[in-house]
C-alpha cells in the first residue's frame, strides 16, 4: 500500500491565529494543523502539543506554542518516511510537493504501509525496550511525571504485585495537567492534579494492548494498526517484560540501511551541534567496535527547560539491546556521560564472559 494514498487534506493556520481555534480543527487524532508564517511552513500543532500547553495558553497565539517538525516529500521512500517519524513523537507530519504543502501523513497509515510492504522482519523481543519501566498502582500523577523524567520515557506500565494494572503515557499526564484544579466530591478544599492517583487517568489493564515476546514485528504492527495505538506492552501472561513503540518499529526499518548512528529529538536550536555530536559519538563507537560486534546506536534527545536528557539504545550482536540515559545542563556533557556509561556496561559484560575475554583480549575501548 502506498502511504500517500491515505494522505489527509492539509489544514493551514497562521502563527497569529488564536490557540482557542485549534481543537475544533484538529479532526483525526493522528492528524495535525500546519502552522505558517507569511504563507511559509514553520511547524505543526497536534493534540499532544495542544494538551501539553498550559490552561493560560488558550489566549495565546499559535506562534508561541507550535512545534517544529520535518517535512516529507510527496513520493518519498518508506525508509525516508520512517526517518522523519523517528525524529520525534509525531502523530502526523506534513507532506510537500514543489515547495507547497499538499497533505498530512498519519503515523498509523505509515505503520499499515510497512506491514503491507513486507519490510518488517525479526521479532518483538529483539526490538522491545526492556526492562520495562513500571510504577505502583497507588502512585500519584506527580510521581509518574518524576519517573518519566528520571528514566527519559514517555510511558509507564502500572503494576500491582508484578502484574499489569494499567498504562499511563505523557499524553495522559498532559491531559490531566491541562484541567484546572478540581474539587473532590463532598470536599470543600481544592486539590492539585499532582496529587491525583494514577488509577483515575490511566488506561485500565483490560484496555491495555499487549503482545507476547515471541511475536513477530509484523504481528506487532498489525495490532498497532488494528487498535490504533502507538505502543504495546510486551507481556508474558500478566507480567510485563518490555515495551514496543511505533518508534521502535520505525527504527527496525532504518537499521536495515546499516547506518551505524541515529540521532533524533534535537530541538531546532541544538541541531547545529548534530555534526559535533556525531563525530564525538563515532570516536567512542570506534573503541567499542574493536571488542564488540555493534549493529547500531540510536540516541534520542529531550530538553526540559535548560536541562538536556539523552537516551541511548545500543544493539550488539549476541547481546541484544542495551539502554542507558544521562542528563545535564551541558548538551555535549550529557552525550559524553551516556557514552561513558555505555562503555562501563560493555566492560562489565565482557568481564563476566571469560570465553570472550580469552578470544579477544582486554577491552580496547577503556583507557588503562
Amino acid at each position: 500500500m502506498n502511504p500517500f494514498e491515505k494522505m489527509q487534506a492539509p489544514v493551514l493556520m497562521d502563527v497569529d491565529a488564536p490557540f482557542s481555534q485549534v481543537m475544533g480543527k484538529l479532526g483525526r487524532s493522528d492528524s495535525c494543523i500546519i502552522v505558517t508564517k507569511e504563507g511559509k511552513y514553520v511547524g505543526i500543532m497536534d493534540d499532544l502539543t495542544a494538551e501539553a500547553a498550559s490552561s493560560d495558553s488558550t489566549k495565546s497565539k499559535l506562534g508561541h506554542i507550535f512545534k517544529r517538525a520535518p517535512l516529507i516529500e510527496n513520493g518519498a521512500s518508506l525508509m525516508d518516511i520512517c526517518k522523519a517519524f523517528f525524529n520525534g513523537p509525531y502523530k502526523a507530519l506534513p507532506v510537500q510537493q514543489d515547495g507547497k504543502i499538499v497533505g498530512v501523513l498519519g503515523r498509523m497509515d505509515v505503520i499499515a504501509s510497512l506491514l503491507n510492504s513486507g519490510v518488517l522482519v525479526g521479532g518483538v523481543q529483539a526490538h522491545m525496550n526492556s526492562p520495562v519501566i513500571t510504577l505502583d498502582a497507588g502512585a500519584t500523577v506527580a510521581q509518574a511525571r518524576a519517573k518519566m523524567r528520571e528514566m527519559n520515557v514517555r510511558r509507564l506500565v502500572i503494576t500491582a504485585e508484578g502484574k499489569i494494572r494499567g498504562l499511563v503515557s505523557a499524553h495522559d499526564l498532559a491531559k490531566a495537567m491541562a484541567v484546572p484544579r478540581q474539587k473532590a466530591p463532598f470536599v470543600t478544599e481544592k486539590f492539585a492534579t499532582d496529587d491525583q492517583k494514577l488509577s483515575s487517568i490511566m488506561v485500565d489493564a483490560e484496555e491495555v494492548a499487549t503482545i507476547p515476546p515471541g511475536a513477530t514485528l509484523a504481528d506487532a504492527a498489525r495490532k498497532m494498526a488494528e487498535k490504533k495505538v502507538a505502543s504495546l506492552v510486551v507481556a508474558s501472561g500478566e507480567t510485563p517484560v518490555g515495551l514496543l513503540s511505533a518508534r521502535d518499529v520505525f527504527e527496525s526499518v532504518m537499521v536495515q540501511e546499516k547506518a551505524p548512528i541515529y540521532i533524533s529529538g534535537l530541538d531546532y536550536e541544538d541541531r547545529m551541534m548534530a555534526d559535533e555530536i556525531t563525530s564525538e559519538v563515532d570516536r567512542e563507537m570506534e573503541k567499542i567496535r574493536k571488542s564488540f560486534d555493534v549493529e547500531y546506536l540510536a540516541l534520542h534527545f529531550k530538553k526540559y527547560g535548560r536541562k538536556h536528557s539523552v537516551h541511548a539504545r545500543l544493539k550488539v550482536s549476541k547481546m541484544g539491546m542495551l539502554s542507558v540515559s544521562n542528563h545535564g545542563f551541558d548538551l555535549q556533557g550529557a552525550v559524553h556521560g551516556v557514552m561513558a556509561e555505555l562503555k562501563k556496561i560493555m566492560l562489565q559484560k565482557k568481564k563476566i564472559d571469560p570465553m570472550r575475554e580469552k578470544s579477544q583480549g582486554p577491552f580496547r575501548g577503556t583507557e588503562e
